[in-house]
């Protein structure tokens, strides 16, 4: 009984110390600050401005961003614009999808006055027309809003990039699996991510070059993970201070936010402590 017991005490040693060895070890990963780190501008700079504009885009490099993140979408005659929102609800109070209008249709949309009456000219940007204004400019990352089996998007989008030489400056994202693993297998040289904001099993299996994953699933185990599998780690969308500061312990390559003064403030100040 009494060897019984020692036994036991010799595995409850055992695993405490085996425990506060992988704490320490991540733990120094955690404080081993990348420098590296990228910050990208979510829609633009979108607190003040409209997102998905040129005028949003044009502060987000007045803020020294490293990556401006747009989402596109396909009209009904296959042109490829930069807009978020499944319809128009929030910016004119229409029920109306960009899918279910032309291009000159989507031009009359006032894109700007609801967020104030100053971006009243703002409209809705064409893709072709966003990278012929900021080629060499800044990077992006371009967020594919698609249907399921919707294969007209990427091959317009990745038609458009071609032509403008923008594979080295582009970043092409989709929450959809098939959509990227797709897209990569066609455009080899392009760099993709997936996007994920629920599901994280296997996640580093899948065939792209980064996860750009919500803030509420990261941790050090799945950023030391994808790392180990050669992935990037992209995180989603966080604007405070406290959620900034623990991307950065964690090894992040890439934050995603609204704020990107703030962001580059906090990477600058724990870079240099």
């Amino acid at each position: 009984m009494k060897k019984i017991k020692f036994n036991k005490l010799i595995s409850l040693f055992l695993l405490v110390v085996i425990s506060m060895f992988i704490y320490n070890i991540n733990l120094i990963y955690a404080n081993n600050i990348n420098k590296n780190i990228q910050i990208t501008a979510h829609r633009g700079s979108s607190i003040f401005y409209p997102d998905n504009t040129f005028a949003s885009i044009d502060e987000a490099i007045l803020e020294n961003t490293d990556y401006v993140e747009i989402d596109l979408r396909i009209t009904k005659d296959n042109q490829v614009v930069v807009f978020h929102d499944n319809n128009l609800k929030r910016v004119d109070n229409s029920n109306l999808k960009i899918e279910d209008m032309t291009l000159e249709e989507v031009k009359k949309i006032d894109n700007g006055s609801y967020k104030n009456k100053l971006f009243s000219e703002e409209k809705i940007p064409t893709l072709e027309e966003l990278l012929k204004r900021y080629k060499n400019k800044v990077k992006f990352n371009f967020h594919l809003k698609v249907r399921d089996k919707d294969r007209v998007l990427p091959k317009e989008v990745s038609k458009l990039i071609d032509k403008y030489d923008m594979n080295s400056d582009v970043i092409i994202t989709c929450s959809k699996k098939e959509i990227i693993e797709n897209y990569k297998k066609e455009n080899p040289k392009s760099k993709t991510g997936l996007i994920v904001g629920k599901n994280i099993e296997k996640i580093e299996n899948v065939n792209c070059d980064l996860i750009s994953i919500k803030y509420d699933l990261l941790s050090i185990e799945l950023v030391q993970k994808l790392h180990k599998n050669n992935k990037e780690v992209h995180v989603w969308t966080i604007n405070n201070i406290d959620k900034i500061s623990h991307a950065i312990d964690l090894n992040v390559d890439n934050i995603i936010t609204n704020d990107v003064i703030l962001a580059k403030g906090i990477l600058n100040y724990k870079s240099n402590k």
